[in-house]
């Protein structure tokens, strides 16, 4: 597989990592959503890496319900943010982060899984889906708390229903 596409595979990893970056990026602190960044690169790097070498070593199985779960913590997150008022300070902790970080790597332990059957060694295919998700999550949350930082009149609602409108799209993709 050439970068090319290994790129784009990273970047449509990514798109749910990006969005919950950005729904945190209103809440949280600079420093917390370095960390949340760097959970979901690594995340989406390992979660590759060990769904390719479960692949070549079991039936390769496409994780059951994955869109909708993703739907669902979406939905979440999405409401949650529009009914949040502007001085509320969402929960920021590792549970929380350990939580999105593992939901948002489903499908790249999907993808891991897939790729194992067509591709040899998978260390720089991962790389870049990490690194892609990594730079996209900390520019999802550097957009979301840009938003916060312009004290926005209803900028939780305009970000609620971005959220909820791309669950939207993940459920009717799958």
């Amino acid at each position: 597989m050439t970068i090319i596409e290994n790129s784009m595979i990273g970047i449509g990893l990514s798109m749910d990592a990006f969005m919950i970056a950005f729904s945190q990026g209103y809440k949280w602190k600079s420093q917390q959503l370095i960390v949340l960044a760097m959970f979901f690169g690594f995340f989406q790097f390992f979660m590759n890496f060990i769904g390719y070498h479960f692949g070549q070593y079991f039936i390769p199985i496409e994780l059951p319900y994955k869109n909708i779960m993703i739907f669902l913590l979406l939905m979440y997150i999405g409401i949650k943010m529009m009914s949040d008022t502007e001085e509320e300070e969402n929960n920021y902790n590792l549970k929380t982060i350990l939580f999105l970080s593992l939901l948002t790597s489903m499908d790249a332990l999907s993808i891991g899984i897939s790729l194992s059957l067509y591709v040899e060694g998978i260390i720089k295919i991962s790389l870049i889906i990490g690194t892609i998700t990594l730079f996209l999550s900390l520019l999802g949350s550097l957009i979301g708390n840009y938003f916060r930082n312009l004290k926005l009149k209803n900028s939780n609602k305009i970000g609620g229903i971005i959220i909820i409108l791309y669950a939207i799209k993940i459920l009717l993709s799958s």
